[in-house]
């Protein structure tokens, strides 16, 4: 627990200090005191995977109708511990790359919207009251819009937040909208409160909050047709903030559907998971689809980043279909698999996102048809991008062979 606060502190720290350094000190800053940040709360996640020993934190916040507590249970920890360890090597490699944009890009308000979109993450799947969750995801979702339009003189950055900022917020009407409901009915916004509130809701009432989550959440993961501002979004923003969007704030969408539906609603028809299979099927065929036909290096990864979050939420639709029928082994295989895709595409689209980093930074274009022979000029990013490809085309013995291919036998 000491560690985990010491990293909230140091997020903060960081922040402050990017933003009232100079350009050139801020991007050591901000990468240094981030990549510190992300281990101690690494430590924190595995130990508490590791002995199963969570714990909570009531925040010094005195709202009305709001309880500050946050907690790490082993669910938040596996999240926090995925936001981390992609963290550690995006800030090491945001030093580099930031100082390269020196000219181009306010690093100092960079610097400083990072470190706190860090920590927007982590308190967001710490949070233990619905209140708080729903502050914490506005706060994660106003500064990645701060990052997307950071490039004040592109017009493409701008239009890209304007949308994201719309798609998300009516995500968030929904998600208000579920948590209503619920604290109606349990008289209480605390999570602890909404633990089998099925038992007291109209079988119809829980379908529909079900769909309120799929919306609200799967807006911000991508899901088909919610995704459309994500492949304008995640190439507007800089390739580090790329990085973080596709590989891992997108999976903060995936602890709240997981949260909402096996831990308040309890699946309690088949046909909740075979209509979200239908909505995952179709998400990872037209993602694939349109990536194969993009040119933008960065809108590329993007789309495949949909394709992946449809791949992702098929198992977790096949654990619905098990849950309900009450084979509760199967639906627990299910939940894992889907996880375990979710970090090592997690992995492979961090590692592919600054790679595309880099090559734009040499190359100053995300044309896929302007670029060859960069072999020769960046043979270590060559290399690292190859094993990137191979990860997300699912190629043995890589990562994504190995959670994808569970996927196939699930």
């Amino acid at each position: 627990m000491h560690l985990f606060k010491l990293s909230l502190i140091l997020f903060i720290t960081g922040a402050i200090f990017s933003l009232i350094s100079g350009k050139k000190a801020s991007v050591y800053v901000s990468g240094i005191f981030s990549s510190i940040a992300a281990l101690f709360v690494l430590i924190s996640s595995i130990d508490i995977l590791l002995y199963q020993n969570g714990f909570t934190i009531q925040l010094p916040i005195n709202i009305p109708f709001l309880t500050p507590i946050i907690g790490v249970d082993p669910f938040s920890a596996f999240f926090i511990l995925l936001i981390s360890l992609i963290a550690i090597p995006i800030s090491i490699f945001s030093i580099g790359y930031m100082s390269s944009e020196l000219s181009n890009l306010p690093v100092n308000i960079i610097g400083f919207l990072y470190n706190l979109f860090l920590l927007s993450m982590i308190l967001l799947v710490s949070a233990k009251d619905a209140l708080l969750f729903l502050i914490f995801w506005e706060f994660m979702t106003l500064i990645s819009y701060g990052l997307i339009i950071s490039n004040t003189s592109s017009n493409e950055s701008r239009s890209a937040g304007f949308l994201y900022l719309l798609m998300t917020h009516i995500g968030s009407a929904f998600l208000l909208a579920l948590f209503v409901i619920m604290a109606n009915y349990s008289g209480s916004f605390q999570f602890e409160s909404f633990h089998n509130i099925y038992k007291i809701m109209p079988t119809n009432l829980n379908l529909l909050l079900f769909i309120f989550a799929l919306i609200g959440f799967g807006t911000k993961a991508g899901l088909i047709p919610l995704h459309i501002w994500l492949p304008e979004a995640h190439p507007a923003a800089p390739s580090h903030v790329s990085a973080l969007m596709s590989g891992v704030m997108i999976k903060t969408a995936i602890y709240g559907i997981l949260r909402v539906t096996f831990d308040f609603l309890n699946p309690t028809s088949y046909l909740w998971g075979v209509g979200l299979l239908l909505v995952a099927v179709i998400t990872a065929l037209v993602g694939i689809i349109y990536a194969s036909q993009e040119n933008d290096i960065k809108r590329l990864l993007a789309y495949s980043s949909i394709e992946n979050i449809g791949i992702i939420f098929i198992p977790i639709s096949t654990g619905i279909i098990f849950y309900s029928l009450n084979l509760h082994e199967l639906a627990g295989i299910s939940i894992v698999i889907s996880l375990f895709h979710a970090f090592n595409h997690s992995i492979f689209k961090g590692l592919l996102f600054m790679c595309a980093g880099s090559v734009i930074s040499v190359t100053h274009t995300r044309n896929l048809l302007k670029l060859g022979g960069l072999i020769k000029k960046m043979p270590q990013t060559s290399l690292f991008f190859l094993i990137g490809v191979l990860a997300v085309c699912a190629f043995p013995p890589f990562n994504g062979f190995a959670s994808e291919w569970l996927i196939f036998q699930n």
